[in-house]
């Protein structure tokens, strides 16, 4: 920003422009305003507005005018109203509020605008709603808290207000408006008190950023009122503001580093489909990765600072957490890697040093169970840009650049070498139509794919299949666009090049999927920002993208950064066990384990394993669902000591076609259950597998666990018994002293009589129980 600038206003407008008013810049009053065009990256003084203040809200209608309301002078708080109109850049006053405020929450949804709290000599609570078409303001419903120091958002029309300041006390209460109905609803609080930070919406998520004492990024799901940890901040931020624009959040001024200031961060929201997972513990470009028993591993590379790496990092996907791994035996970038027998196989590589050292031909086998290195026979020659792939067992390397012979430099290979690890030998097959490197390298249904790349001509956009029973290359159709530098993901027979550079040396956002069986592309979800030189894995569920370099243009290199993404439901089969909510002691119930996105040529055999808690649930009896045509292939066994199912259909007369439910499971809840608790029911991923033919197993599997919800009748409260505190509260909400119960599953609980309806009846059946006069509910009976 021109100005430095705390406690202001800030909006992304409908024009495409970011707008910032108002505020102090530690010593004065401002009532200057400013446009930001994010399309030129530059900032213009605009008109400004007639009251010098901070502490203003500022929101846009959708008559495409700004307005400026309330705050404070350094005297006094206000209750002025400015609209601010960007097409010619003026200001006409309006009707003032009713309650001079600042520092309180703003939000337009349904053609109005609301303000919420603030501070004005004592904390407010009361809510004022603006019409800007009849320039008129009406009181409404107060919130239930008192608060100012706060932010609003607006997610599926209904506003959410969370955090702040109420007199002394720092609050991290979260309330949501409905305007449909009038009410105010109190949700889950969040996990800590907030206040004096910056708030907004993008795809149905609010993002919490900054506020006093914190430099933290919080992403918060209204559905599930949950917070996931998105970013970290250079530095603790407070007084700041923020807008999203174009799918990035601007993240401008506040106070940071003991100053305030006019700086602009930016945040890249993941976009749809694209997920923000844990950082690696180092930036990394020119490395390479693979994924083993649900473990993600990060070989070499290249650090922010372009030394050349031989450390390991070792990604828990299941708790989201980074570890280091015994070091390779050379530092070095550009080397290529796969995955035999559940071992790493690592190759070649530039250890890119001023000392004049050769490309590498070391080939080293990493063992994740015993995490040890074991050096095997060094390739044919040494490579760098390389792609290595596995397929039956053997290794395949491909490509890449060479050491001229004899001279300074190198040249482009077309060489195809396979690595027998059996005999720990290296052997020559058919080499590529043409020399390349920094291609895509993958094996599907049996054969290899060798897409895109680099060389002597430029960026390539060709596509060449090798058939190992044939030994040759076959040209398939191209990619739609040129690209080197890639990663690649195989996701049910079906290959995704991601990112990437362009022949104008452009970074690509690009993810695009190859059908090798029709030798079709289709262009998929984007990356949320340009990567190339990243490195992609798939986990059976996931698609993880990791590291490499992040559009050069907005000043971001060498990146630490994991997105992950679920491939479009077409391209995954889906098993998905149910939910369901049981009572201990009411019988069993069944549960649909269901298959979906099945593909046309159909199912050949399918192997379930699912696992669950002995003390806790029993499964008494399996039987199969209606996709299973042929029942004589449907086989079940169960191990209620274990706590595990196992189901298996083999389609040895008709294979599955269609969507549907694969079994149904019977559960029972054991009668030592006496409290309310969940029970997971999960997928055993190494066991559960899926066939297209009785050799082909599909690589491509969405395992969605469910669970049972254990509740019990009368148990209102959730504390695990039905006691005399259960009908003492039923009797409050009956009589309007509360208006919720406080447990989980109080309306399910509560209704001992099954008639859909916590009533006077139920509190009979109650005390009923309470005087032993009856030992179950009705509910139970059914």
């Amino acid at each position: 920003m021109n100005s430095e600038r705390m406690y202001f206003g800030a909006l992304a407008s409908k024009n495409g422009k970011i707008y910032v008013l108002g505020g102090t810049n530690g010593t004065h009053y401002l009532n200057t305003v400013e446009e930001f065009d994010p399309g030129t990256n530059t900032w213009t003084q605009k008109a400004p507005m007639s009251v010098k203040r901070n502490g203003v809200g500022v929101i846009e209608a959708d008559n495409g005018k700004i307005y400026a309301i309330g705050g404070f002078d350094g005297n006094s708080y206000l209750k002025t109203v400015e609209e601010y109109d960007p097409v010619n850049d003026s200001w006409t006053t309006k009707t003032s509020m009713k309650t001079p405020r600042s520092n309180f929450g703003i939000a337009f949804t349904g053609g109005k605008i609301y303000v919420m709290g603030g501070y004005n000599g004592t904390t407010e609570r009361g809510v004022e709603v603006y019409d800007p078409n009849t320039d008129t303001w009406t009181d409404i419903d107060d919130m239930p808290t008192a608060r100012s120091n706060f932010s609003a958002g607006v997610v599926n029309g209904k506003i959410i207000v969370m955090g702040g300041i109420c007199g002394t006390d720092n609050l991290k209460s979260v309330e949501e408006y409905d305007p449909s109905t009038g009410r105010w609803t109190a949700k889950n609080e969040l996990s800590s008190c907030i206040s004096d930070f910056s708030m907004c919406e993008a795809n149905g998520k609010l993002y919490i950023i900054g506020g006093l004492n914190s430099n933290q990024i919080i992403k918060y799901d209204p559905l599930t009122c949950s917070e996931t940890k998105a970013a970290q901040l250079p530095s603790n931020i407070y007084g700041h503001a923020s807008a999203v624009q174009d799918g990035k959040i601007y993240i401008l001024g506040g106070f940071a580093n003991s100053s305030c200031s006019n700086r602009n961060l930016l945040y890249l929201i993941e976009s749809e489909g694209w997920k923000r997972e844990s950082p690696m513990n180092n930036a990394n470009a020119f490395f390479a990765a693979e994924i083993v028993n649900g473990k993600i591993y990060v070989i070499g590379g290249q650090d922010i600072y372009y030394q050349t790496l031989k450390t390991v990092e070792e990604y828990d996907i299941s708790t989201g957490t980074w570890s280091s791994c015994p070091e390779i035996a050379e530092e070095k970038r550009d080397l290529a890697s796969a995955v035999i027998d559940g071992k790493i196989y690592v190759c070649g590589g530039d250890p890119f040093s001023l000392t004049g050292k050769s490309y590498s031909n070391m080939l080293e086998v990493y063992d994740p169970v015993n995490k040890t290195w074991t050096k095997k026979a060094n390739m044919p020659q040494g490579l760098a840009g390389h792609r290595a792939v596995s397929l039956n067992g053997y290794l395949y390397v491909a490509g890449g650049k060479r050491q001229r012979q004899n001279e300074y430099g190198f040249e482009f290979s077309e060489k195809v070498y396979r690595y027998d690890s059996a005999s720990n030998s290296w052997s020559t097959v058919a080499s590529l139509p043409v020399p390349m490197a920094y291609h895509g390298l993958n094996a599907v249904n049996g054969k290899i794919y060798a897409i895109g790349g680099y060389n002597e001509t430029g960026v390539l956009d060709s596509v060449y299949e090798y058939n190992p029973l044939t030994n040759t290359w076959t040209a398939k159709g191209p990619i739609p666009e040129g690209n080197m530098q890639f990663s690649t993901a195989v996701v049910n027979n079906k290959i995704y090049i991601i990112g990437g550079s362009d022949s104008s040396s452009k970074d690509l956002s690009t993810v695009y999927e190859y059908a090798p069986y029709d030798d079709a592309w289709t262009k998929k979800k984007e990356l949320p920002s340009a990567m190339t030189r990243n490195c992609s894995v798939f986990d059976g569920s996931k698609i993880y993208t990791m590291g490499g370099m992040l559009d050069r243009l907005l000043y971001i290199d060498i990146i630490d950064t994991v997105y992950s993404y679920s491939p479009s439901e077409e391209n995954i089969i889906a098993l998905n066990m149910g939910s369901g909510i049981m009572e201990s002691k009411a019988g069993t119930k069944t549960l649909p384990l269901t298959i979906s996105n099945v593909p046309v040529t159909g199912i050949y055999k399918a192997e379930i394993t699912l696992e669950y808690d002995p003390s806790t649930l029993s499964v008494t009896n399996v039987t199969f669902g209606n996709v299973t045509a042929d029942s004589n292939a449907f086989s079940f066994n169960v191990d209620n000591t274990l706590g595990m199912v196992n189901i298996c259909y083999n389609g040895t007369q008709q294979a599955i076609s269609s969507n549907g439910i694969l079994a149904n499971i019977e559960f029972d809840v054991l009668s030592s259950v006496d409290t309310v608790k969940s029970s997971a029911l999960s997928f055993k991923k190494d066991k559960t597998k899926i066939y297209g033919t009785s050799s082909h197993e599909y690589t491509g599997l969405d395992l969605v666990n469910g669970v049972v919800d254990i509740f019990i009748y009368g148990d209102v409260n959730g504390d695990g018994i039905c006691d005399s505190i259960d009908f003492a509260l039923v009797n409050s909400y009956l009589t309007g002293k509360i208006k919720n119960l406080p447990g989980y599953y109080w309306a399910i609980s509560g209704d001992v009589d099954a008639s859909g309806d916590v009533n006077s009846i139920d509190l009979a059946y109650l005390r009923s129980y309470m005087l032993g006069r009856t030992l179950e509910f009705p509910a139970q009976k059914e």
